[in-house]
């Protein structure tokens, strides 16, 4: 491999799993958000609006 690429700085190996890493962190926390208010939703639709 050529010197440039030791550098993980300009890894493009690197560069994608930290990428692709920050997209599935950013896609969990989408869906427990998604998941939050569908639940919310379903508590206001019994009447309840409490959890426990």
């Amino acid at each position: 491999m050529n010197e440039m690429y030791k550098d993980p700085m300009f890894n493009p190996i690197t560069q994608y799993e930290q990428a692709y890493t920050y997209y599935k962190y950013l896609c969990m926390q989408m869906d427990y958000k998604i998941k939050c208010k569908e639940y919310e939703k379903m508590c206001q639709q019994n009447g309840t609006g409490n959890a426990s």
